[in-house]
């Protein structure tokens, strides 16, 4: 009976654990399917990424010159101390003329960037230059009126276009008021910069100018006329304009000849503009301005030139805040077409140097001062450069922007 008990003990414990240790049989799939009661297979639906969310761009910072609209600078100058030794008459008694300068301007000017992502640029100011002399002659004032405006498109990082455009029309108040006012036009356009790295660029571009004395007439004779706006403008003590001083006696003496047409006169010149700049450190840039006139237009052939414009400058940054000073030497050789000297078949020549000298101080957010000298020294070869007239110029004042 024992033995019995033993033996259904041995089989019920044995045989379970036999069984646990076998693998289980796979099933068939159709029976697999049907194996849980009350479950349906379901086929995996797939489900589509999420879209990244759009990253907002960010805005544009108060330095950011690329997002700017409309801006409006209105400025105004004032020299209250300068001093001019070029002649405005012929008989030399308008020479050393002491003057106070106002110069309003008013400009606007905005930058962007296109749906391409190219900068685009436009710019336009108007400028009136007042002058008033303190020791009055047959001239008492004159006056300039300015309207120029420009446009940029940066094409890369490295090449940018732009165009440029000024007109002007100056007069004289007081006696003297004749053979004088003049309307004028300057336009370097178009011109490409090309920016080789952070410290070279170069620029060429093509170039023209043309002007109209609107009192003087032709005359009989072949007078010594101007032949740019550097000897047209008058006002603008900061620009390239001479008075009459390159063509003083010559000019007023055989206008005095008889009238052969009514006929106001005029000038213009075509040529082509190259520069290139470099800026070795912060603070300090050299350039070189290059300028070739390949013809000479006007109704006057006396007054026909072709000739060069070779311009080196450099300015530096002061040690101190908002400080800086500039040099330039600027030659001008013109050689005229239909001008010999007498008695000989050599066609005319002359030149013009002026050594420039301006400085410039920062005396606080809305004011600064400015200081500003040339000397020029012209000649010809008519008289064999024995007569080399000479001119100064120097006024101060302040610059004040709102």
């Amino acid at each position: 009976m024992r033995l019995q008990i033993f033996k259904l003990f041995w089989i019920l414990l044995i045989v379970p654990t036999m069984a646990l240790a076998q693998p289980p049989e796979e099933l068939p799939a159709e029976d697999a399917s049907q194996a849980e009661e009350g479950f349906e297979s379901v086929e995996p639906v797939p489900v589509a990424e999420p879209a990244p969310a759009p990253i907002p761009e960010p805005a544009a910072s108060p330095d950011d010159d690329t997002v700017r609209g409309v801006t409006l600078s209105p400025s105004l100058g004032v020299y209250p101390l300068g001093y001019d030794s070029i002649n405005l008459s012929a008989d030399n008694s308008e020479g050393k003329r002491y003057f106070l300068q106002l110069q309003p301007s008013l400009a606007l000017d905005s930058l962007f960037k296109t749906a391409g992502g190219r900068k685009m640029g436009f710019s336009l100011a108007y400028t009136l230059i007042y002058r008033e002399y303190f020791n009055k002659g047959t001239t008492f004032r004159d006056i300039e009126n300015d309207l120029e405006g420009s446009f940029s498109i940066d094409w890369t990082d490295r090449l940018s276009m732009s165009m440029y455009a000024l007109a002007g029309y100056m007069f004289k108040v007081g006696e003297d008021t004749n053979e004088d006012n003049a309307i004028f036009l300057d336009i370097t356009a178009p011109k490409f910069t090309f920016k080789a790295n952070d410290q070279i660029s170069f620029g060429l571009g093509f170039w023209a100018q043309w002007a109209e004395i609107l009192n003087s007439y032709l005359s009989a004779n072949e007078a010594d006329y101007p032949g740019d706006l550097d000897d047209i403008r008058r006002g603008d003590i900061t620009s390239a304009a001479s008075g009459y001083l390159d063509f003083s006696s010559p000019y007023y003496d055989s206008y005095l000849g008889d009238l052969t047409s009514d006929e106001r006169y005029w000038a213009g010149n075509l040529g082509v503009r190259a520069n290139v700049g470099w800026t070795p450190i912060d603070g300090t840039s050299v350039k070189m301005d290059y300028r070739y006139v390949f013809e000479g237009l006007s109704n006057k052939s006396a007054a026909q030139w072709r000739g060069h414009y070779i311009k080196p400058s450099v300015s530096q940054a002061m040690p101190w805040p908002g400080g800086r000073v500039s040099l330039a030497n600027e030659l001008r050789l013109r050689i005229y077409e239909s001008s010999f000297v007498e008695g000989t078949s050599a066609k005319v020549q002359k030149f013009r140097n002026r050594l420039t000298l301006s400085v410039s101080q920062a005396i606080n957010d809305f004011m600064s001062f400015k200081g500003f000298y040339r000397w020029q020294i012209t000649g010809k070869n008519a008289d064999d450069y024995s007569n080399t007239p000479q001119a100064h110029w120097f006024f101060m004042g302040v610059d004040l922007s709102f």
